[in-house]
């Protein structure tokens, strides 16, 4: 079961990248919008399914295609880890 912490973060991700949208709307091109959409699609899933290995996936699968993308930036990259130190724990709680 993920944190309220958690949830706290993943939402944060999604405030980020909405404001990027908006704060660049006149110039953003079809391609940026859907790198955006792609990397946030299942944030509200994992945000309400609160499910630790849906997690885990979108830190092993969707964070290094988009940051492969070019379209990080240093306050995602700070709450990725986060995130990555929150799973790490799941995990150890699990196994305890």
């Amino acid at each position: 079961m993920l944190t309220d912490r958690v949830a706290s973060l993943l939402c944060d991700v999604l405030t980020l990248e909405l404001l990027r949208i908006r704060g660049n709307s006149a110039t953003c091109t079809s391609q940026v919008i859907f790198e955006i959409a792609d990397h946030l699609h299942t944030i509200p899933e994992i945000i309400s399914s609160r499910n630790p290995e849906l997690l885990q996936h979108y830190l092993d699968a969707f964070v290094p295609t988009y940051k492969s993308s070019g379209m990080s930036c240093a306050a995602l990259e700070a709450i990725w880890d986060e995130l990555g130190n929150a799973v790490i724990g799941a995990v150890r709680t699990k196994l305890v």
